[in-house]
């Protein structure tokens, strides 16, 4: 009787022992998953009181690529760009840049605004400084920061090559108020056509027909023209 009681009080004691023991754990697990409620609900307060986000700029240009061809050196070429308002607000184009000098953009005034689904024309010239080719791009920015790229490429062309048949004429002796005509042709053996502004004559009783300036002359082709020596005087 005497150990039977001993191992009951010792049984007892175990027992007690125990449930403590899983009071303990119980409340640890309540407390860890009070604080995860917690903050589970401080993130989703969070989220829900973020501020409204700012609608982005719907813009497009249209071509998004440009590519100007056998430009000859020094000549200028010039395509037309349409810049459209695909948004539901109204946007604010607060600048037009360009990272080559080669390329230049009008018909636009800056900053200017566009409505939703409104458009606007404007021109982007390249102007050819080498027979190789150039690469560049439009960057059109708004007021909000948003940023809009056109691709710009240009290939110069071979550079055209106007001479002359003869670089010296001899009329020989001519009558006073007579006259003696001699042919020149006027010839383009480039590869690109060049227009002729002007053509003149310097000296007393020369003059030149045969071509109205200005003319454009194609590549590879030729115009004949006629000097003529009429003294007025010996």
């Amino acid at each position: 009787m005497a150990r039977l009681n001993t191992a009951t009080k010792s049984t007892g004691k175990t027992r007690r022992a125990s449930t403590r023991g899983g009071w303990a754990v119980a409340a640890l697990f309540a407390t860890v998953a009070c604080s995860a409620v917690i903050l589970s609900g401080c993130a989703g307060m969070a989220t829900n009181s973020s501020a409204k986000a700012t609608p982005q700029d719907m813009v497009q240009i249209t071509p998004s690529d440009l590519t100007f061809s056998n430009v000859a050196a020094g000549e200028k070429a010039t395509q037309t760009a349409t810049l459209v308002n695909t948004g539901t607000e109204a946007v604010t184009i607060s600048q037009m840049a360009m990272s080559s000098t080669e390329f230049s953009a009008s018909g636009l005034a800056a900053p200017m605004s566009l409505g939703p689904g409104q458009s606007a024309k404007f021109q982007v010239t390249y102007t050819a400084t080498t027979a190789g080719g150039s690469s560049g791009t439009l960057t059109t920015m708004t007021s909000t920061g948003g940023r809009f790229h056109v691709k710009l490429r240009g290939s110069g062309g071979a550079t055209p090559t106007l001479s002359l048949s003869t670089t010296a004429l001899s009329f020989g002796n001519v009558l006073v108020n007579g006259s003696a005509t001699q042919a020149v042709t006027l010839k383009n053996s480039g590869q690109a056509n060049i227009q002729v502004s002007q053509i003149g004559v310097i000296g007393g009783g020369f003059t030149i027909s045969g071509m109205a300036a200005p003319v454009t002359i194609s590549a590879g082709q030729s115009v004949a023209l006629q000097a003529k020596f009429a003294p007025a005087s010996a």
